[in-house]
C-alpha cells in the first residue's frame, strides 16, 4: 500500500501504511489540531451534559465513603453478612446510624447531588455495601421530595 498524503490548514500529512492491531501508528507527524472537527459530532471527550466534579466535591465523596465504610466495618462485627437477608439487615442498620449522626448524614446528602453509586462501591467495597448505596440513593430521593 502507498503512503497517502493530505493537505491540512498546518501543512501537508502523509500516513504510511496502517498497522490495523495498533490504529495509533498512522504517522508519526499527526499535526497538533484535529484534521476533523470533533466537536461536530459524539465524541466522548465532549460531552456537554457530564459536569466536572469541584476538587472539594471529590473530597467530600472520598470522604462520605470512608464514613460509610468504617459504619458498615462495626456493624460488620455484630451482624453476619452471609445471606442476602443478613446484607439487608446490615444496611437497614446503617440507614438507621446515618439518620441519627447529622454530620455523617449531611456529608452524605452533599456528596450525593453527584452521581456517587458507582464510585462508591469501588470505594466502600464490604458485603453490604451496594445494597447499603441503594437504600441510601432512595432515601436521598424522598429526603428531598
Amino acid at each position: 500500500m502507498k503512503p497517502k498524503v493530505f493537505m491540512t490548514r498546518s501543512g501537508k500529512v502523509v500516513v504510511g501504511k496502517p498497522d490495523y492491531w495498533n490504529i495509533t501508528t498512522l504517522t508519526d507527524k499527526l499535526p497538533n489540531t484535529p484534521i476533523l472537527p470533533w466537536n461536530h459530532y459524539d465524541s466522548p471527550w465532549e460531552n456537554p451534559e457530564v459536569e466536572e466534579r469541584p476538587r472539594e466535591a471529590s473530597q467530600n465523596i472520598a470522604d462520605a465513603a470512608a464514613g460509610i465504610k468504617q459504619l458498615l466495618q462495626q456493624l460488620e462485627q455484630s451482624y453476619p453478612t452471609e445471606t442476602t437477608t443478613d446484607k439487608l439487615t446490615v444496611a437497614m442498620k446503617a440507614i438507621e446510624q446515618i439518620e441519627k449522626d447529622s454530620s455523617l448524614r449531611q456529608r452524605i446528602l452533599s456528596a450525593m447531588q453527584y452521581d456517587v453509586a458507582a464510585v462508591w462501591e469501588k470505594l466502600i467495597d464490604r458485603p453490604a455495601a451496594s445494597l447499603t448505596i441503594a437504600a441510601l440513593a432512595d432515601w436521598e430521593k424522598s429526603t428531598n421530595s
